[in-house]
């Protein structure tokens, strides 16, 4: 937030910038308020900015990322769900018994085997896949192996039966870190994908933080060739000399 107040607020001014940072508690709820003396705007935009019904893009205004990373970081952005398995009284009672949008989770598919899972991942590109270690035409393993070859950021989270751990070690071995044992109960399986949310949001603030720098450099980038060209017109100097100053 202080960030984001001092480049957009010494974006406009030409001399000195006033910030300031205020606190207050409202209930269990922390508020903290950062101003500035840049641009301001209607608390209308601002509510349609952050539903995404306006685009940010040409206003110069970073509230929007900053709302993203809060989201991030306190787990309000809704992660996408697929569970997969065999048994559909199984699949169909994971997705019913908890109220997923209470955890802030959306099941987007429910899939019977392995080849109609990967399908769904590749078209609905969830965060989370609750998957059955063995199905008929593509087991889990294969599935994991398939997606992990993929650039796609998948957590899964494997369902193995007792006699089935030697498929959970080869799993762990492609990099999933979750399993449950079957049978399972609703607290077991939420606690499990708490543990998953932690990564899902860790994972998309590394993507956020890559995608600012690669855009900062950006235009730092574009800025220093606009320099350069500006300054050949108006010296009506070559682009050598002008690099070598």
């Amino acid at each position: 937030l202080l960030e984001n107040a001092i480049r957009y607020g010494m974006e406009e001014m030409m001399d000195t910038c006033e910030i300031s940072i205020r606190t207050r508690k409202e209930g269990t709820l922390l508020i903290v308020e950062v101003s500035n003396e840049g641009s301001v705007f209607e608390d209308s935009l601002l509510e349609k900015l952050q539903d995404g019904t306006k685009n940010a893009h040409g206003f110069g205004i970073g509230l929007v990322n900053i709302h993203q990373r809060i989201q991030m970081l306190f787990g309000m952005t809704m992660l996408k769900l697929i569970i997969a398995d065999d048994e559909r009284i199984i699949r169909e009672t994971i997705s019913t018994i908890i109220n997923w949008k209470e955890y802030d989770i959306e099941v987007v598919g429910l899939c019977k085997n392995g080849m109609e899972t990967y399908d769904m991942i590749m078209d609905e590109t969830p965060d989370i896949v609750l998957t059955d270690i063995r199905m008929p035409g593509m087991d889990g393993l294969e599935l994991i192996r398939r997606i992990s070859g993929t650039d796609l950021n998948v957590q899964f989270i494997i369902l193995s039966g007792y006699g089935e751990f030697e498929y959970a070690k080869e799993a762990m071995k492609n990099g999933v870190k979750y399993y449950l044992l079957k049978p399972c109960n609703e607290l077991q399986i939420i606690d499990c994908i708490e543990q998953c949310k932690k990564d899902c949001y860790q994972q998309k603030i590394m993507e956020r933080i890559v995608s600012d720098r690669f855009m900062a450099i950006n235009s730092m980038n574009h800025n220093v060739i606009f320099s350069i060209i500006n300054d050949s017109i108006c010296q009506n100097r070559g682009f050598p000399d002008i690099i070598r100053s």
